[in-house]
This record gives structure tokens, sequence and C-alpha cells, in this order.
């Protein structure tokens, strides 16, 4: 990989326009093949860019092609550069002093794959907070994940309770390793994610992260079944309180009965009625009829026998 860095500042104090013109540019090069990423820097008057290639025969043959001078009735009118303060350097990448090595240099060619990755995907996580801790971009993957608006709004508030302290230690620089973030959606069912917490460049932060994989998602997912369980036997256990108490309920009702039968009723003397309410009186055989459902019908020794003498 190589790296062209162009150098060259501003006379006649446009700098503000030029400055307008690379926020708004038509972005054309990404088109170009073997093109990997462009840096854009300004200090004062002076503005770097800084591009990078697979090689430099690829730089070479756009820079001198009719597409890169296409690009230049896209600047400004009017624009005076200063001779002096004009410069081009191409220099080729020492793949193994980049930063965290062969790695470091593989994530700068993939630069601009990544960042469609990162745009679009639905497994990496990106975050970027101010310097308060609000939100201040998410991708996709973590709008959905966090199941909310999130712009503006405090990262620490869309996590687990649990989660606040360790996020906190980590945006207070004293947390180096990843962490476990637990976002707690609306539909209350919390997802875990695995985060790096790196502070941004131009203050705030950003925060990037993925589901979590190998023990944690098993251990997630055991979890997950016996939360399953546990409401299986919830639902059970209530279904049989249910039942227990439909039970008692019967259980009272009959001792309540009994209870009836065994109280004192007043029975009269003479035609051995009871008495039910006032100035109400019934004979032994309604009341206990009425009023147990401990009875059942037969005859007696002596009825039987009357009754079989009567029908002969």
């Amino acid at each position: 990989m190589i790296a062209a860095l162009f150098r060259f500042t501003i006379e006649n104090g446009r700098e503000s326009d030029v400055r307008a013109d690379f926020v708004t540019r038509a972005r054309e090069v990404e088109r170009v093949p073997g093109f990997l990423g462009l840096e854009v820097f300004q200090n004062g008057t002076t503005f770097v860019l800084l591009t990078r290639w697979t090689d430099e025969q690829t730089f070479r043959t756009w820079h001198d092609s009719a597409q890169h001078c296409e690009s230049h009735p896209l600047i400004p009118p009017g624009i005076n550069l200063d001779p002096a303060e004009t410069l081009m350097v191409v220099g080729e990448r020492i793949d193994s002093a980049t930063s965290e090595g062969d790695l470091g240099a593989m994530s700068l060619d993939l630069f601009l794959p990544l960042a469609r990755v990162i745009g679009s995907g639905s497994t990496l996580h990106v975050v970027t907070l101010d310097n308060s801790g609000g939100v201040s971009y998410a991708n996709e993957a973590f709008r959905k994940a966090a199941g909310r608006d999130v712009d503006g709004v405090a990262l620490r508030e869309l996590v687990s309770v649990d989660s606040r302290a360790s996020l906190d230690a980590h945006l207070a620089g004293d947390g180096v390793e990843p962490l476990i973030l637990q976002l707690s959606p609306r539909d209350g069912e919390l997802r875990s994610l695995r985060a790096v917490v790196q502070r941004g460049p131009r203050g705030g932060f950003a925060l990037i992260a993925e589901p979590p994989t190998d023990d944690h998602a098993a251990l997630e997912a055991t979890l997950g079944c016996l939360n399953s369980e546990l409401a299986v036997l919830a639902r059970e256990n209530a279904r049989q309180a249910r039942a227990l108490e439909k039970a008692n309920r019967e259980l009272r009702e009959a001792h309540w009965h009994l209870e009836k039968i065994s109280e004192v009723l007043p029975m009269c003397m003479s035609c051995r009625a009871v008495k039910t309410g006032e100035n109400t009186w019934e004979d032994v055989a309604t009341f206990l009829t009425n009023n147990s459902d401990f009875l059942s019908h037969g005859y007696c020794g002596s009825c039987a026998a009357r009754m079989l003498a009567e029908d002969d």
C-alpha cells in the first residue's frame, strides 16, 4: 500500500470555500479501482490531503488520467495557492511498523469496505458519544438493538443498571479492556454487547461492539432456556394454586353443610318440624334434603316390607 500526501496553502482568504468544497465533494475518486481512502486536514490556510492506494502505479495512472483532470473544475474558482507551500509526496507503507502490525495494515487497506459494512451491517455496532456521553451517531445495527430513538440520549440511559458502573469507568479512562454492556430496549429483553471504548480524536468517545460469542453466547442461551423453563413452572404453579383454591373452597362448603347439620335446631315437640326462620317451619326430611349434600334415598326395613306387601 502507498500513501500520496498533498499539501497546499490558500493565499487569498478563500479557505472557508475550500473547506466547504471538500465537505460537499462528489466523491468520484471512491469509484476508482485501487483507491483505499482519503483524509483531509486543515491548519488555518493550509490543507493536507492524505490518500491511500493499493500501489503507486494505480495512483499514477489515476493522477495522469482525464478523470483526475475533470475533478479540478469542482474546486471553487478564484482560489490562489502559494507555490512555495505546495507539496506532493508518495511513499510506500512499512506494514510491520503500522499500529497493531499486520492487522492494523489490513484494517487501513479495508477502510472503505469496513465503513460500508459499519453503516449497513447488522453485526457490528458503532456509536460515537459527545463529551457528556450523549449519542451523536449510531449505525443501524445499534439502533435496532437499542429498540428506540437514541439521538442525543445518554448511553448510560440505554443500558441496564448493572452495566452503568463499568461504562462510567471506561468513559472516565479507567478501563481499557473490552466490557460487556447490556442494552435495555423498551421491549424489556436485555441484549448483551461486547464493547471497546476509545476516546475520540475530536473529543467524546467511540464505542465499537458486537454480540458476545463462544462461551458467553452459550451462557446467554442457557440462561434463556432457564428463563423459559421458569416461566413454564410459574404458569404450572399458578394452575395448581387455582386447583388447590377450588378444592379448599369445596372443602369449606362441605364443612359448612356438616356444621349446618350438626347445629342445634329448634324442633316442635309435637310434629317434629324444625324452625328455619322467623315463623317458618319445615319437616325434618325436607330441611335435610335442602341443606345437606350427604343424603341419599332408600327404604328402611319396615317400609320396604310394607311396600312389598302392598305390591302383592
